[in-house]
């Protein structure tokens, strides 16, 4: 589903976020959740889709992949906000996600090892199963499981509260090289992308995009190394394709 950024097609993924702009003929039809995203409630869900074949780990039983928007760090903990995703693949076409968040400590949990049928928190010891549910350990309760679905092309769609955000999309009268203003609250040591996706397709691309107004747009990521104190605003030129503009994070195996 999306474009290779790296040499390594299984290092990173997007986690599409909640807000989405609807554009057909370069004008604005809604700011809505639509195709990839839908509201739940007052509450958006982020929504992380996957090809099953870009990760060989998951094309078999106990198959077990952890990804992050940042990097662990030597305490153990995310460097970033978020907290990684495990997805374990069971019997069947059946799949779990769980929050890597050990309930004891917080440390991140490692992958499942089925030499040991079990998922093991490098902190404290403590042991879940292949659908996160507790085993033993100072845990005492299992990882919170997230909601998996698949579809017929091969794709799992993990639907993930906490990663969700409000992102305000404006257009922009009078402005002819940044018609659209997208604003959101970011975060330090996370990296985000504008991504495109036509009506008729399953796919998204990643969408050059300018810090200011009159600059021309030259970045397709952004990568922040303090949480800023105000919301963070982008600009964008106006698709050449009728479809949805989405705001996402880069997912990496971690």
């Amino acid at each position: 589903m999306l474009s290779p950024l790296s040499t390594r097609r299984e290092v990173v993924k997007s986690f599409l976020w909640a807000t989405a702009l609807s554009v057909v003929g370069q004008k604005v039809l809604s700011q809505s959740v639509t195709g990839h995203i839908h509201p739940a409630g007052p509450v958006y869900k982020g929504l992380l889709k996957l090809k099953i074949a870009d990760f060989p780990v998951l094309g078999a039983a106990n198959g077990s992949l952890r990804l992050g928007s940042s990097a662990i760090g030597s305490d153990k903990n995310p460097v970033g906000i978020y907290p990684p995703v495990i997805i374990n693949r069971g019997a069947g076409n059946s799949f779990f996600a769980v929050d890597a968040r050990c309930p004891h400590a917080g440390c991140v949990v490692g992958t499942y090892k089925s030499t040991v049928s079990c998922m093991t928190c490098p902190c404290h010891s403590s042991k879940f199963k292949l659908d996160g549910t507790y085993i033993n350990g100072p845990a005492n309760i299992s990882l919170i499981r997230f909601p998996v679905s698949q579809d017929q092309l091969g794709f799992i769609t993990i639907e993930i509260e906490e990663m969700s955000v409000n992102v305000t999309i404006k257009p922009l009268s009078g402005n002819p090289r940044h018609p659209f203003k997208l604003t959101f609250l970011a975060f330090e040591n996370i990296t985000y992308e504008v991504r495109f996706r036509a009506f008729n397709s399953q796919t998204s691309r990643v969408v050059p995009f300018a810090l200011t107004s009159d600059s021309p747009s030259q970045q397709s990521s952004l990568l922040l190394t303090t949480t800023p104190n105000d919301d963070t605003s982008l600009f964008i030129d106006p698709p050449t394709e009728n479809g949805l503009i989405q705001v996402a994070i880069q997912m990496r195996t971690v």
